[in-house]
């Protein structure tokens, strides 16, 4: 038989089963809160998710974070401070990462109480304040992120190389000489998928750096525990020019008989047209006149990875008609073709 889903609860059942004594009741609670999307009840249900930051279950206090964390709600600062000295560490773990999606960036004293867990014997707790620090304050990042590149654990140590590269690096940040040699150090590390990350990074930042995991990626001969990591993996074989890779890339563009099903094969397509390989190129053209709308989307998207001047025109042309690709799409587009051409002036 088939069973229907009940309907979440109203906020008055909600309250009223926040009291019930079974600890799985209020767990259920906290789902239904998440769930509820009526911004006319915005306040009333972060009231009650806060109310529930002092029960006695850690496990319904965690759920609360969670849910006021996936909120947003803003101005509970305060409230979830003290949550900071939980006797749980899961507890603790969610009250950083609360504090980093709901805290004003201008609020120094949740800065500063986060920054002490960086000094944490826990690594989960050093991970999570580390995170939190990125979205509360990018722009003190650099100073966080030195000790952490060099962090016993290797989690910590892999969000440390991401957030160079996001934060820093996609901000058009400076990256200080000392961050820039700890990355490439990083690119040598024992964990091969620290190792793997910080290649990824310093071949994004066009670093003169190991590149051997890129190449492993792309072979499919490592296995990634993020499917970003292979797609920039493939995105790097173009953009540096690593031609010992063409081979590779073309069964992931085109498969064994002309019809690839790699998940990554508009990518391939792309950094194979960006060394100058005239199949892939043509391929991205003709799919413009495809029926379908998704393939005319990723060759739009894969002729401004090509980074050839002669796509410009072709982009422009396609300026005032919906009908071809979403104005949104062929705008971005359009605008990283620029910079890459700009770039290479």
């Amino acid at each position: 038989m088939f069973s229907i889903s009940s309907l979440p609860r109203t906020l008055a059942a909600c309250q009223a089963d926040l009291a019930n004594p079974n600890v799985k009741v209020r767990l259920d609670v906290l789902r239904d809160l998440s769930k509820m999307g009526d911004e006319s009840e915005r306040s009333a249900r972060v009231r009650l998710l806060v109310s529930t930051l002092r029960d006695e279950s850690g496990a319904v206090r965690r759920g609360a974070l969670l849910a006021l964390a996936d909120n947003g709600a803003p101005g509970i600062e305060a409230d979830v401070l003290p949550l900071l000295k939980d006797p749980v560490l899961p507890v603790r773990q969610l009250a950083l990462l609360c504090l980093g999606e709901v805290a004003s960036l201008e609020s120094k004293e949740v800065l500063n109480q986060v920054r002490l867990f960086l000094g944490s014997e826990h690594g989960a707790l050093r991970y999570q304040a580390l995170l939190a620090i990125s979205q509360l304050s990018p722009e003190s990042l650099s100073g966080d992120l030195l000790d952490a590149l060099d962090d016993e654990d290797e989690a910590v140590r892999e969000l440390s190389l991401r957030l160079v590269d996001e934060v820093l690096h996609a901000g058009e940040k400076p990256i200080p000489e000392s961050i820039k040699s700890r990355v490439i150090d990083s690119c040598e590390d024992s964990v091969l998928h620290v190792r793997l990350v910080a290649q990824l990074v310093a071949g994004s930042c066009e670093w003169d750096a190991p590149r051997a995991m890129i190449s492993q990626i792309v072979r499919r001969r490592v296995k990634v525990h993020e499917a970003r990591d292979e797609q920039q993996a493939i995105v790097l074989a173009g953009r540096l020019q690593m031609r010992e890779l063409i081979a590779s890339l073309g069964r992931r563009a085109y498969g064994w008989f002309g019809y690839s099903v790699d998940p990554f094969r508009w990518v391939a397509l792309a950094a194979l047209a960006r060394m100058n390989e005239e199949v892939a190129w043509t391929r991205l053209l003709q799919a413009l006149n495809s029926r379908r709308a998704v393939e005319r989307t990723l060759a739009v998207e894969g002729l401004a990875e090509s980074a050839r001047k002669e796509a410009l025109p072709i982009l422009e042309d396609l300026r005032g008609d919906e009908s071809q690709v979403e104005s949104g799409v062929l705008e971005l587009a359009l605008k990283s073709l620029n910079d890459s051409l700009r770039q290479t002036l």
